[in-house]
């Protein structure tokens, strides 16, 4: 029994190296501070609508596609990948955040664990961690089992609901392993925009503080989470981004804005950026898919922008 939740821990916390992708649309949604760096429940408004676009521009190979996933086992969420089936097979390359490699699991579980002499009881607030503790058997685990794990590693952890936990730990595959499937299937190359290292820093460079203000905003009832997964499900699969975002505002409202702001700036925005930078070479040379968690797409600072900056024209598919 011991040996089968110590499995469990380590399959949920080094799954495919999406830890970014997987705690924004699951902490949930993604948030993102507006221009004026407050909180502006308006900001994915822009481009807030839609999962799919067609990216072209004149004297460029094309079109190519922009799709926005959810880093979901869901049944309905994963089906996506067999509408986008006949896109898949037309492009020459599939663009991701991170290609899905089973053999950095270890490595992604490793650097979770403390290494310093403390362990996570002696990090967190008392009431804090007896939160972490209680909402961790709602996933078949005990809090001595994540005593010896760096706080942000709770994020990871508890980025999905116990429902979409049970499921990786029995194999179920999420949207983006189940698109990078059909590529390999249709002899599709796969690239990524990030290494596993890059999405890594942000969490480790967040300060022990910073974590137990984010941790705080975690849902202490099991029903209450997979309610908020269940709204977001559903905003995504009618293609509101907008709805994903205001949805998840509200739950994250008593985090200071200090640790917020610089967080998801460091998550979203500067991601945005780089990911956009990275994917124009593709752009420039083939036709290409590139599928990135959906709320990278809209606001002033998403791809959809991004790649219109940089003199394409980027319009929404049915």
């Amino acid at each position: 029994m011991i040996a089968h939740a110590n499995h469990m821990l380590k399959d949920l916390l080094g799954r495919g190296v999406v830890i970014l992708t997987l705690l924004i649309p699951l902490l949930l949604g993604t948030v993102t501070a507006g221009a004026s760096g407050t909180l502006d429940p308006d900001a994915f408004n822009l481009n807030g609508q839609g999962l799919l676009w067609k990216i072209e521009k004149d004297g460029s190979p094309g079109p190519s596609y922009l799709l926005g996933t959810m880093h979901s086992t869901e049944d309905q969420v994963v089906a996506v990948a067999q509408a986008v089936r006949p896109l898949v097979a037309r492009v020459k390359t599939l663009i991701v955040e991170v290609e899905d490699d089973p053999s950095l699991k270890a490595q992604v579980f490793q650097s979770m664990v403390l290494s310093d002499g403390r362990t996570l009881q002696q990090i967190l607030p008392p009431d804090l961690f007896q939160s972490v503790g209680a909402l961790s058997r709602s996933y078949g685990l005990s809090p001595e089992q994540l005593n010896g794990l760096k706080p942000w590693a709770m994020l990871a952890l508890f980025a999905a609901p116990p429902s979409e936990a049970a499921r990786v730990s029995v194999g179920r595959l999420n949207l983006d392993q189940r698109l990078q499937i059909e590529a390999r299937q249709s002899g599709v190359g796969i690239n990524s925009l990030e290494t596993p290292r890059e999405q890594l820093s942000v969490f480790e460079d967040l300060s022990d503080e910073d974590v137990i203000a984010l941790l705080g905003e975690l849902p202490s009832n099991p029903d209450d989470y997979e309610i908020r997964f269940a709204i977001q499900v559903r905003n995504y699969l009618l293609g509101d981004l907008a709805g994903m975002y205001r949805a998840m505002l509200a739950d994250m409202e008593n985090i200071p804005p200090s640790t917020f702001e610089p967080f998801m700036d460091s998550l979203i925005h500067e991601r945005n950026t780089r990911m956009a930078q990275r994917a124009m070479r593709f752009l420039e040379s083939q036709e290409v898919l590139i599928a990135v968690g959906a709320l990278h797409l809209p606001g002033e600072t998403g791809l959809v922008e991004q790649f219109r900056a940089l003199g394409y024209t980027v319009t929404p598919l049915q």
